[in-house]
């Protein structure tokens, strides 16, 4: 049995946010829209997911319904599809060292080609780009021993975080990593 996450595992983790936001919309929005939302939520890594699929999946005939769900969460439904699954390869890039194809694959985009001009209109770089310079460890020369460089053993990292000057990304990596050396329990 091996202890490493599965790439099924690493999406889902990767997605809790996403899937949250989706949770949080479909409760807010108008009963005509929540199917719709459901089926983002059950479908949302699916290459065959597109607009018509979804009209077609939720039993939606009227073609206002775009202008409905821009009003209701701010975004057509295409945008809205496209910006969680560009949300997940964000978080994905940053905390896995899984191969930016794979990522592309995972999240249901027709060629790595397709993700990467998504990703780069998305957020100004490119995917490979963007996890070079996201990465919680970036910024860190310590060595932990395994081979990885660790911030939570490097005395700059803590300075700055006194300071407040660290990104979220890092102090979230401090604080995970406080939590798996001191425990709730052993409190």
């Amino acid at each position: 049995m091996s202890l490493e996450p599965s790439q099924d595992d690493l999406l889902q983790a990767a997605a809790s946010k996403t899937y949250h936001r989706i949770e949080v919309d479909r409760e807010k929005a108008p009963d005509k829209l929540k199917p719709m939302l459901a089926h983002i939520h059950g479908h949302l890594f699916d290459p065959k997911l597109n607009v018509n699929r979804l009209k077609k999946a939720c039993g939606i005939r009227d073609n206002s319904v775009a202008i409905h769900f821009h009003s209701a969460v701010g975004q057509p439904p295409h945008a809205y599809i496209s910006q969680c699954r560009l949300e997940t390869a964000a978080r994905l890039l940053r905390d896995t060292d899984l191969p930016v194809w794979k990522i592309s694959e995972m999240l249901g985009f027709s060629s790595i080609q397709v993700f990467s001009r998504a990703f780069h209109r998305w957020c100004g770089q490119r995917p490979t780009t963007y996890r070079k310079e996201n990465r919680p460890t970036s910024s860190v020369e310590s060595d932990n021993g395994k081979g990885k460089r660790d911030a939570f053993a490097d005395p700059e990292t803590w300075r700055r975080a006194v300071a407040g000057q660290l990104r979220s990304d890092e102090a979230a990596h401090l604080v995970y990593r406080l939590l798996e050396l001191y425990p709730p329990s052993r409190r």
